[in-house]
């Protein structure tokens, strides 16, 4: 659920650096498209400024290069077990189905094959598996750490066996989650340790409050950082289930649906065929929302209900206190910025900052249209600047730097997120 960032007029404005340096790789940038979405040649067929008749030239805008939105809501999933040996090259093994996973992984846990059923069952589409060789916290933090390499990396993290450690193991695990999200511009999605949650628990625990706190000050950057009061239990089986796991399934649903931007929660989503361990009132669990917790609830008539859209962050007004605005702030970030490595070839010139600029508006443009920027009309929603004297110096151009700066209106009309990009060009 969205609320109110606060009582200020304007948000406090988040700088984002992201520097990408491109170092011994072939680029080939997008075809331009026209105004109707045919490809133009450059220049036209006379070239630039080509004469059209005798002594009439035209001084071309260049076309804007499409900006493909970056994956979102693909979970990786770590845990143990054995990779077939043609699972693949890498650390990490790509999933579409369970089937994959069945034929890909041999002896998985308990905890990482229902993680992994129950993200299929909700809805999910493609996700990574990364194994350990059992479920220690050593064995489960160090899967983490080289769980890297993936050709479109997942932006959703989840440890199933992690509802089975406590205390330091826990925390040890946790520390090597926020260090890849940091990576890796990834989300993490934790289950709660079962000690924080006893199995007479009613309300929310002071424990779980009190691992809420632990989390906080064990990683770098809480708004990648989202803690369910409980997990959830397979009404068939009995069996316990990683509630991380079905969030993922539904964040991945909602993403193609409709965007990151909209929150996977509320009524409009519920889960079926699963309860919350812990069962919390829907006041109990606005208790939780106030701690940065995100409760499950039985909801009558419709099932179990994710009850909040809470990072760990404490802050109430910095916009990536809500996981929806920190996952389409990334999704922002990552589009972009891959969008610009198209450019590492070309002049740090008008002409390229002309063409980047059109790419980036038409791109906010779309996502505005869908939803994903706030504003009654573009100008309101976002805005796009590049070039001498407004983001650059002639010492930037020298240098070799394009900057770019995009301001964007995720929570409310008005109230801006500054992106800063900085692509490093060829000089000669």
């Amino acid at each position: 659920m969205m609320r109110a960032q606060g009582r200020r007029s304007i948000v406090a404005i988040v700088a984002v650096a992201i520097a990408t340096a491109i170092v011994g790789a072939s680029l080939v940038a997008a075809s331009p498209v026209g105004a109707t979405g045919e490809p133009v040649a450059p220049g036209g067929p006379d070239g630039p400024g080509g004469a059209v008749q005798p002594g009439v030239y035209v001084d071309e805008v260049p076309a804007a290069s499409s900006i493909t939105p970056a994956p979102t809501g693909v979970p990786l999933f770590v845990g143990a077990g054995h990779a077939v040996p043609d699972a693949g090259s890498g650390p990490l093994i790509a999933i579409s189905s369970i089937d994959d996973f069945v034929q890909l992984v041999r002896d998985p846990s308990a905890a990482l094959a229902d993680a992994v059923t129950v993200f299929f069952d909700t809805g999910g589409f493609t996700a990574y598996v990364a194994l350990a060789p059992d479920e220690t916290a050593p064995a489960l933090a160090a899967a983490v750490a080289g769980a890297v390499g993936a050709p479109s990396p997942p932006d959703l993290l989840v440890v199933p066996a992690l509802a089975a450690l406590s205390g330091d193991d826990y925390l040890a695990v946790v520390r090597a989650l926020g260090a890849l999200a940091d990576r890796t511009d990834a989300v993490v999605l934790l289950d709660p340790s079962g000690g924080a949650v006893p199995a007479t628990a009613t309300g929310v625990p002071p424990a779980l409050t009190a691992l809420a706190d632990q989390v906080r000050a064990t990683v770098t950057d809480p708004t990648r950082v989202v803690l369910y009061t409980s997990s959830l239990v397979d009404e068939t089986t009995g069996r316990p289930v990683s509630a991380a796991a079905a969030a993922a399934g539904l964040m991945d649903v909602v993403d193609a649906q409709a965007g990151p931007w909209r929150a996977a929660a509320g009524l409009g989503h519920p889960l079926t065929g699963l309860r919350p361990a812990l069962v919390l009132s829907t006041d109990e669990a606005g208790v939780a929302n106030v701690a940065n917790l995100i409760p499950f609830v039985p909801v009558p008539g419709y099932g179990t209900v994710v009850w909040g859209d809470r990072t760990l962050a404490r802050s109430t007004w910095v916009p990536p206190t809500y996981l929806s605005v920190r996952r389409t702030m990334t999704f922002l970030e990552q589009s972009i910025k891959t969008s610009m490595q198209a450019y590492v070839f070309q002049a740090n010139d008008p002409t390229t900052w002309a063409e980047v600029d059109a790419s980036i508006t038409s791109f906010l443009t779309s996502v505005w249209q869908e939803g994903g920027l706030q504003g009654e009309t573009a100008a309101d929603a976002f805005s796009v600047e590049v070039g001498l004297g407004t983001t650059m110096t002639g010492d930037d151009i020298l240098n070799g730097l394009m900057n770019v700066e995009v301001q964007v209106a995720i929570t409310r009309p008005a109230e801006l997120t500054v992106l800063s990009f900085q692509q490093e060009m060829q000089t000669s």
